[in-house]
């Protein structure tokens, strides 16, 4: 469990709603300005070069792009206890030091939706006063949830290789009202400071039926997102 991103293995999908924000000239900027080959600027982490990452995505996505800076309301949602039996039960929801320790964090996201198919793509920065991140005692790789209606399941995914960075990969499959949702995760720190998550589920009410989700593009995007805001290299078009 991450310390600034905080999310509970079965709240990750609350992503989408903690990211949500009105899209900015600053934001968008960004999607057409790169630094200049040997600018310093390029080697220094950046989450405001995350939407170069628009050109991953094949033609034909919806997308969007938004920041905002996580406030009480954030903090208090990560936690809330989960509304069904959850196992383990230390995964039910975020332990408040780490909560606590998103507070005034800065988050840049693209969001980008196709065929039932949507993907949440997020950078987040502590404040440089904020606990630097460390790994989670806590194992929640493997949960399952149960609900009056239904159930989720969450277990370990393939992890893409992207550098030497340590990736977290998740996958939920849930069934909930007797409809399907498929979903991955894929998470990695770039420092002590700075998280990078890509999310990818899909529409339970799409026909035809969006599952199972081929997380090969969600993985693709990951890696590009990192090296984006790393400031490695420039993103290429698909």
């Amino acid at each position: 469990m991450n310390a600034l991103s905080g999310w509970s293995r079965k709240r990750w999908l609350f992503i989408g709603v903690l990211a949500a924000g009105v899209i900015t000239a600053a934001v968008v900027a960004a999607i057409v300005w790169w630094p200049r080959p040997g600018d310093s600027a390029i080697n220094r982490p950046d989450i405001g070069r995350l939407p170069v990452i628009v050109e991953s995505f094949p033609h034909g996505f919806t997308i969007g792009v938004g920041q905002k800076v996580l406030a009480l309301d954030d903090v208090a949602e990560l936690k809330k206890p989960s509304g069904g039996i959850v196992s383990p039960p230390e995964c039910a929801a975020t332990p408040p030091d780490r909560a606590d320790n998103v507070l005034g964090a800065k988050m840049v996201n693209v969001d980008a939706g196709k065929d039932g198919v949507y993907y949440m793509v997020s950078a987040q920065e502590a404040l440089p006063t904020s606990t630097p991140h460390t790994d989670s005692p806590i194992d929640c790789s493997t949960t399952t949830v149960q609900y009056n209606n239904g159930y989720a399941i969450t277990t370990p995914a393939h992890a893409p290789v992207v550098d030497d960075l340590k990736v977290e990969a998740l996958r939920t499959v849930s069934r909930i009202d007797g409809k399907v949702q498929d979903s991955y995760v894929f998470r990695t720190w770039i420092d002590s400071r700075r998280v990078i998550t890509v999310a990818v589920y899909s529409d339970p009410n799409h026909q035809p039926p969006a599952n199972p989700i081929d997380p090969t593009l969600a993985q693709q995007v990951f890696a590009d997102a990192v090296h984006a805001v790393s400031g490695e290299q420039p993103t290429t078009a698909r």
